[in-house]
């Protein structure tokens, strides 16, 4: 019973964060693949009030933009593994041990995303976010290996 509660609250958890994801990759994709146009879109209120705005300057002082083609990759593989993720973690729900295996796979392939995103920027809540991973990571790991019946056939 009590693994049931945890998988509900990491699914719950994982969801919202993976249709944040897309939602971001949406956006990049809306704006032609231009961090620097859906930052414009996004704090045009702020910018109208205050042109040199705090939050815009920090946010787009950080982000460098790379090449139209390669954010455009990016964002196409966010909301890729991010539509994988909710698949997997459906899957899961369903007490499907390949849903639990493609969430497993899927949870590693955001670890480096994660990394090179908290060492550039090094934010307290992003390092959290990755803390929480490596135990989601642990713990589908531990449900992998020892399933005690979770899983139906």
């Amino acid at each position: 019973m009590q693994r049931k509660i945890i998988i509900w609250i990491i699914s719950i958890y994982k969801i919202l964060a993976s249709l944040l994801r897309v939602l971001a990759g949406s956006i990049l994709l809306y704006f032609s693949c231009s961090i620097e146009k859906a930052s414009l879109f996004l704090f045009r209120k702020e910018l109208l009030e205050d042109p040199a705005d705090f939050l815009f300057r920090f946010l787009t002082g950080h982000i460098m933009q790379a090449s139209t083609s390669l954010t455009c990759i990016l964002a196409s593989a966010l909301i890729v593994l991010s539509l994988a993720d909710i698949f997997f973690i459906i899957a899961l729900l369903y007490r499907r041990r390949w849903g639990a295996i493609g969430f497993f796979i899927v949870s590693i392939l955001w670890v480096p995303i994660e990394i090179l995103f908290v060492s550039r920027f090094l934010v307290i809540p992003k390092t959290l976010a990755l803390i929480i991973d490596f135990i989601i990571i642990y713990f589908l790991y531990k449900l992998i290996t020892h399933p005690k019946g979770y899983f139906v056939k």
